[in-house]
């Protein structure tokens, strides 16, 4: 498959790279390769050198990749062509797709620089209070550009994007499952439904917006001051706070993680979120200012916190959300947060 792949890459040169003389041979290298629930997703580079690619080719490992595949590919090519000039350099722009031996591949520009959340574990990146400021500071400048992208009228043909529910409905849903896992009372799921319907009057007057759906540092290349944002198949329609919060909690933790040297993130997401750490308050600044338009409401990011955390429990019971660490996370916080309601201090 991968010697096709390259033919039929030698073949497109001029559409990757025009005015540029093709190689005599286009030659892949393995990027990485990502477990997902439903096959694999590999990443090949290619271009003008390992180290710097010029463009990134993705492909499905197994046949039970290649819906997703298909579905990320279409996505991005909706978000790629609704963005505003200043936020496009920090999408991967979708380039051509085909089929090679039955399998779906599509090649994107690579974005260049190193992975955020790499750079934070390994130390080769400052940890501290003024440099978490300024990252939520400069996600937060991105992301007021990115959501002023636009939305489509309607879905195309073939493609239903996604819409994300209500948090009411998210947790109505799982409701019993909370009860029956003993993660909290019928009478504190009657509180977290309660705050979850305030969050939605609160926000259901602010405009909808294009939602990436796992904004964390593992999927920022920062590269010089510029950031990059990868993997786009969780991207949807939503509230524009989503983002933010699974961003500023993520990064805060990575940063607890290194400055304290436990590895453990679901020990730093506690950390982060329940004590009264430098890191902490960081966040709580960020998210309060996030969270300003629902204060009459009598919403605050606390609240947002909790069902958020309610959230990503009820995925957790479902086998939805098994991968990531804040899913995983989620019923011990969540667990924590009831149980010691009264002394939390977020």
């Amino acid at each position: 498959m991968i010697e096709s792949l390259e033919r039929f890459l030698q073949c497109e040169w001029p559409v990757f790279c025009p005015g540029q003389r093709p190689p005599r041979r286009v030659r892949l290298a393995m990027l990485s390769s990502s477990r997902e629930r439903d096959g694999t997703r590999v990443l090949l580079a290619f271009g003008d050198g390992w180290a710097e690619p010029a463009m990134v080719a993705r492909i499905p490992r197994q046949p039970s990749g290649a819906s997703r595949l298909e579905r990320e590919w279409r996505l991005l090519q909706q978000v790629w062509a609704s963005l505003p000039e200043g936020v496009a350099h920090a999408v991967p722009e979708p380039l051509c797709r085909t089929t090679v031996r039955g399998m779906p591949v599509f090649v994107q520009r690579a974005l260049r620089g190193r992975n955020l959340k790499t750079l934070i574990q390994r130390g080769q990146r400052a940890v501290s209070r003024k440099r978490l400021e300024q990252d939520l500071a400069q996600m937060e400048g991105w992301l007021a550009g990115f959501q002023q992208a636009r939305l489509p009228d309607r879905d195309p043909p073939g493609l239903v994007i996604p819409r994300l529910p209500g948090l009411e409905a998210r947790l109505r849903a799982s409701e019993t499952a909370f009860v029956r896992a003993r993660l909290v009372s019928r009478r504190d799921t009657g509180r977290l439904v309660a705050r979850a319907r305030a969050l939605d009057t609160a926000f259901a007057s602010r405009p909808l917006s294009w939602v990436h759906g796992d904004l964390w540092p593992g999927n920022i290349m920062e590269h010089g001051r510029r950031w990059g944002v990868i993997d786009w198949d969780s991207v949807a329609i939503g509230p524009s706070w989503l983002d933010r919060v699974w961003f500023a909690v993520h990064i805060a933790a990575l940063d607890y993680a290194r400055n304290t040297g436990n590895p453990d993130l679901r020990v730093a997401l506690r950390r982060v979120l329940f004590d009264d750490h430098p890191f902490t308050q960081a966040v709580r600044r960020y998210l309060e200012a996030v969270f300003a338009p629902g204060r009459e409401s009598g919403v605050t990011h606390r609240d947002a916190l909790l069902v958020l955390l309610a959230c990503h429990a009820a995925e957790v019971l479902a086998g939805r959300e098994t991968r990531r660490v804040f899913a995983l996370a989620a019923p011990e916080l969540l667990r924590c947060w009831m149980d010691g309601a009264s002394s939390v201090r977020i």
